[in-house]
């Protein structure tokens, strides 16, 4: 009668081993990749950084600011209106204060990127309009009237897929912030009222280029899904978090 051979020790470690670097090869790619949509977000933002200033130089105002947009982009932008909370669609010009208004009565942060592309500066055709998605109002479409970015998400929990807002700076005029949130809000508010982070998640943009502090600096982390504070970078798997990058002081001008 013949016995059967088993698999050896020395057998057995070489599999385990196979596994072993399989599993960390797996790891390591999915590592890089995130890294990588990191990166390229971050890059993406800085060039948005440096378009709005160049804006700014040639019309002395921030895009969505433009109080004469009208008449400089020929109507091409809609009427000759201010875009409120209740009239968001087909309006060209902004208030001139200094800040991109949003969360009131006068809404600048969608023909932000309308300006941008008006003036030649981005490619996507950016509507400028806000959109009822459902029973929500002044929602964000990444790609259409925001723009749209190859950051990962997991944070929020209804599936939004998310994209960069313009918003007020960080006090006094002149300045403004760019904001990685929400493309639409569950609660029916603008893009920057819900995250799309867990916490692990933000955190490493911080890091990257700012200070690695969720409160401090000019790239701050808030946990906007219902009582609005600062988001936890130590409860990695804290959710609805959004990033918002303040303009580079050499910027502010």
């Amino acid at each position: 009668m013949k016995t059967k051979k088993g698999f050896t020790l020395v057998e057995l470690s070489i599999v385990l081993v196979i596994i072993g670097l399989l599993i960390g090869g797996v790891l390591v790619a999915q590592s890089l990749i995130e890294t990588a949509q990191i990166q390229k977000t971050i890059r993406q933002i800085q060039q948005v950084h440096i378009l709005a200033s160049q804006f700014k130089e040639k019309t002395r105002y921030l895009p969505g600011d433009l109080p004469n947009a009208y008449t400089m982009f020929s109507g091409a932008c809609g009427i000759n209106a201010i875009p409120t909370s209740s009239q968001n669609s087909g309006r060209c010009n902004g208030n001139g204060d200094g800040n991109i208004d949003w969360g009131g009565v006068v809404m600048e942060y969608y023909i932000f990127w309308e300006h941008l592309y008006l003036m030649g500066m981005l490619d996507t055709p950016f509507t400028g309009d806000g959109y009822t998605l459902g029973s929500l109002a002044n929602q964000g479409m990444p790609g259409v009237n925001i723009m749209k970015l190859p950051f990962k998400r997991n944070g929020q929990s209804h599936g939004n897929l998310g994209g960069l807002s313009a918003a007020y700076g960080s006090g006094g005029s002149d300045n403004y912030s760019l904001h990685i949130s929400a493309g639409f809000s569950s609660g029916g508010c603008s893009p920057q009222c819900d995250g799309i982070f867990y916490s692990g998640e933000a955190m490493p943009y911080d890091i990257k280029i700012d200070d690695g502090v969720e409160a401090t600096g000019k790239v701050q982390a808030y946990r906007v899904g219902g009582t609005w504070g600062n988001c936890d970078y130590s409860n990695t798997t804290q959710t609805s978090c959004t990033l918002r990058f303040y303009q580079p002081d050499e910027y502010i001008k």
